[in-house]
């Protein structure tokens, strides 16, 4: 199996001419003997089944006996999981676009990869794994291994968008580990299959296994995922060649690349925050259980904790999204709302930290690693501050958390130009966990995608009805008192402009009178049209007040806009030439949606202040704090 060493695997992969041969003898018939042989169980597929079986017991110790799955129902809505794996057990995975070919040669919308996700990320087998375990029955068995078979046949080793980079092969890779767990003695029942799963993990394990060979030197942030997923593998099948070597060079690369997650931009989709989170929990739960050292994991995982229960309600509402397919590792596919929570909650008690815990809901990665006590664990913990005002430059953002005039408010401020300039500066508001001003979605590639790209989209202020270009974001402010939280940045984006102009902002919460002001200053010499735009949820009623500001009122509660008296103020919705106010709920799909337009014509160092006064919920009409 000299072939399937890491370097030449890579060796093959770039060999796009002879990329169906090359699949066909990493996967095929003699692969699948030499495997049979390399682990003791020539001609054997029953045996290596029994054998993964009992090792991923012992290597995955996930609480799934009778008690904890009757156990479950206490925390999780049974029904509704049980009726999502039937609707899925019914659909097939839908047919590569061209058929089968080389990873490195696919070109897929941001539309089709998400289509495609829940099956190339290996999450639609789990979820049926789990519905499985708990409600044992041949449909539902059957549809797993389905699943599976159907995966194989698209995304042959090396060729389908299932093998496009170590990303999703990390994530198909725990899921499938995961999944195969909850099957445990019902591998058995299908061992000609089982021996093909081990083999395609195996390919996995060595894929990845060279990704970190590679960048080990300086493990970036996509190593992250990499690093975790083959600490599973090394657990749950630690009698498959190459772990000895895998396992040690997993564990030194997780550290320094969760430290890379939270330093190095440029600026990504902040799922991916959630997303590293998640993988440094499972891998310092992994690691813990192989007895590992893995320097750097606990202060990183501890960093991006902190991040994600900033995000997670009540502070946050998980709305600073970007354009990840998805933000969970594990496939269970839990409500938007609480894809920050996950993470964060299973930091809290891996590291037993109060100030690191979000909503006390049990989710189901921490209930299959604790079972109910889980609940109680969380409980525990319970009591830790507000989160304090902190910059993560990996995402770049700088977030504020606050209790005042009785809400708890959460404050994101774009620090990343990056790749998209058109959202610096954007700020994004959470109310007691719900969206109240919002980021414009993902773009995808459909036809308001232009518009979501652009810099009318964001919460953000535009000079002379102008783009950015490039630049760079300076943090310049973040500050704490007992009755402020204070962020303010700029960015030089309209250096090309005839008469260059800085863009300053300054968030200033104003704890004791329920008050957030935004205060965009223009510096510049001569005399600019400057807007600052204001996105809200699709729900928020709009109505004009005889003092010249605008109550907003929603799922958020109720606010009150006060623009400077010199602004002219605009309302708008689903408005089509030009294009102003959409919203994107997810990939494909665009909303009409209030978003509050504020010109006015400024000249040299000049100021916009715009602001927000928060409603007491225990105020009545026309009332603010």
């Amino acid at each position: 199996m000299d072939n399937l060493e890491p370097k030449g695997l890579l060796w093959r992969l770039a060999g796009a001419k002879t990329a169906a041969q090359v699949s066909l003898e990493l996967g095929g018939a003699k692969a699948m003997e030499s495997l049979l042989k390399q682990t003791g169980y020539a001609r054997q597929p029953q045996g290596l089944a029994s054998r993964l079986a009992s090792e991923l017991e012992r290597g995955l110790p996930l609480r799934l006996g009778p008690g904890e799955r009757r156990a479950l129902a206490r925390f999780c809505d049974a029904p509704a999981l049980m009726e999502q794996a039937r609707q899925e057990a019914s659909r097939r995975l839908p047919p590569p676009p061209g058929g089968p070919v080389p990873a490195s040669q696919m070109r897929l919308s941001p539309e089709e990869t998400a289509a495609l996700w829940p099956w190339i990320s290996g999450q639609v087998f789990l979820r049926l794994a789990r519905a499985h375990l708990l409600a044992p029955g041949d449909d539902l068995a059957s549809a797993a291994w389905q699943s599976l078979e159907d995966f194989i046949a698209a995304n042959p080793p090396l060729l389908g968008p299932g093998w496009q980079g170590g990303r999703i092969i990390a994530l198909r890779l725990a899921n499938w580990l995961w999944g195969l767990r909850f099957m445990g003695e019902d591998l058995t029942q299908a061992p000609e299959l089982t021996a093909r799963v081990a083999l395609h993990l195996w390919l996995m394990a060595q894929a990845l296994a060279a990704e970190l060979e590679q960048g080990r030197a300086a493990p970036g942030a996509g190593l992250v995922g990499p690093a975790a997923a083959l600490l599973m593998f090394c657990a749950g099948l630690p009698f498959m060649e190459g772990v000895a070597q895998w396992q040690p060079l997993a564990a030194a690369c997780l550290g320094p690349a969760l430290m890379a997650a939270w330093q190095d931009g440029p600026l990504e989709a902040t799922a991916l925050a959630a997303e590293a989170c998640e993988w440094a929990g499972l891998g310092l739960w992994t690691g813990a259980n192989l007895k590992l050292e893995m320097p750097g994991v606990v202060a990183g995982l501890h960093k991006l904790a902190g991040l994600c229960r900033a995000l997670a309600p009540p502070w946050g509402a998980g709305a600073y999204w970007g354009q990840g397919p998805a933000g969970a590792v594990l496939g269970f596919d839990p409500a938007p709302e609480s894809w920050f929570s996950g993470p964060a909650n299973l930091a809290a008690v891996l590291l037993s930290a109060p100030e690191l815990r979000g909503p006390r809901q049990v989710d189901e990665r921490l209930y299959w690693l604790h079972g109910p006590e889980a609940g109680q664990k969380l409980r525990l913990l319970a009591g830790g501050p507000a989160p304090a005002p902190l910059e993560a430059p990996g995402v770049g953002l700088g977030v504020l958390a606050a209790e005042m005039a009785g809400h708890k408010v959460g404050a994101a401020l774009v620090l990343g130009a990056g790749q998209d300039p058109a959202a610096a500066l954007s700020l994004s508001l959470c109310l007691d966990g719900q969206g109240f001003l919002l980021p414009p979605g993902p773009a995808g590639s459909g036809p308001l995608a232009p518009h979501l790209r652009a810099r009318a989209a964001h919460n953000a202020a535009r000079i002379d009805e102008a783009e950015p270009r490039g630049g760079s974001v300076v943090l310049e402010g973040l500050q704490s008192g007992a009755r402020y939280r204070f962020l303010a940045a700029s960015h030089d984006g309209y250096a090309f402009l005839k008469d260059p102009v800085r863009l300053r902002r300054r968030v200033y919460l104003d704890l004791a009178r329920g008050l957030v002001n935004i205060v965009d200053q223009v510096q510049a010499k001569g005399r600019h049209l400057c807007e600052v735009f204001f996105r809200l949820p699709v729900d928020c009623q709009v109505q004009a007040l005889a003092d010249g500001s605008l109550l907003l009122r929603g799922g958020f509660g109720r606010a009150f806009l006060r623009p400077e008296p010199k602004a002219h103020v605009s309302l708008f919705l689903g408005r089509s030439d030009p294009t102003l106010g959409w919203l994107a709920t997810r990939l494909g799909q665009v909303v009409p949606a209030p978003v509050v337009r504020i010109q006015a014509l400024v000249e040299g160092n000049a100021r916009l202040t715009t602001m927000l006064a928060l409603a007491s919920p225990a105020q009545g009409p026309g009332e603010c704090a």
